[in-house]
């Protein structure tokens, strides 16, 4: 397992150059044609599709006026039988990991399809002091055996008040993105608190969530056991605890301003 400094030599390396497409999203025959091959692994009642070209949401879906709205983004448009067999198990819910990494593998294998920018306008995951793409690549390669194609991205810092707790990072199940707080891009945070709020996203990520009633369960005993193989988990936990105060203050600026 590697270490946060060995990860440190894994953030280099060229980012994929976006092939030209002729535009996909406004084109309602190539619409028509996914939907067609998507409602054979999607059983139920009609959904509506809609294709689009975000970066911050690849796919995702929701009810509205009775009916499942599903939203693509084009890269799914050269899907093959199998992944969209394994992105109809993912929008009716009973999608099983090796159907989860599938649909995983495909979006990472097409990232070249996204267009650049960060999570949301105003937001991206070059900062000052860490490069956030680079660390999820790096936790990809180290801990989950290969890259993720998860959006990430420097959150905003938020009125400053008299707090106690602070956000460093979080996951939307909604969307699938991966913010961290930025009062953690600064150079006395050190890289190794940095990899390990963006690594227990991932987990997130990765992992998913499971229902018990009315109640959705995150920080499972499965989750747990995979954080500790962090390497430097106490370490990290040590740190937080000790400078909660400074972040508190800081909320964003860096330190010296």
């Amino acid at each position: 397992m590697k270490d946060v400094e060995q990860l440190s030599f894994a953030f280099r390396g060229p980012r994929p150059v976006r092939r030209p497409l002729r535009d996909p999203v406004h084109q309602p025959a190539l619409r028509e044609a996914l939907a067609a091959r998507l409602a054979a692994h999607l059983p139920g009642p009609p959904f509506r599709l809609l294709l689009t070209d975000n970066t911050s949401t690849v796919l995702s879906a929701r009810r509205r006026h009775g009916r499942l709205e599903v939203r693509l983004h084009h890269m799914f448009l050269e899907a093959d039988g199998p992944v969209l067999a394994a992105l109809g198990a993912y929008l009716s819910g009973r999608a099983s990991r090796a159907e989860g990494r599938l649909v995983d593998d495909f979006i990472a294998r097409h990232r070249d399809r996204l267009r650049p920018g960060g999570v949301r306008a105003g937001a991206g995951p070059r900062g000052r002091v860490y490069h956030l793409e680079r660390i999820r690549d790096a936790l990809g390669r180290a801990y989950f055996g290969g890259p993720l194609a998860v959006p990430i991205a420097w959150g905003r810092a938020g009125r400053r008040g008299r707090r106690r707790f602070i956000q460093l990072g979080a996951y939307s199940f909604e969307d699938g993105c991966i913010r961290v707080h930025p009062a953690l891009d600064q150079a006395w945070v050190p890289a190794a608190v940095v990899v390990a709020v963006v690594y227990h996203e991932l987990l997130h990520h990765v992992l998913g969530a499971r229902q018990a009633g009315r109640r959705r369960l995150v920080h499972t005993r499965e989750f747990r056991a995979r954080e500790a193989l962090f390497v430097h988990q106490a370490r990290v936990r040590a740190w937080e605890a000790a400078h909660l105060g400074e972040l508190l203050r800081s909320r964003g600026r860096r330190k010296g301003e």
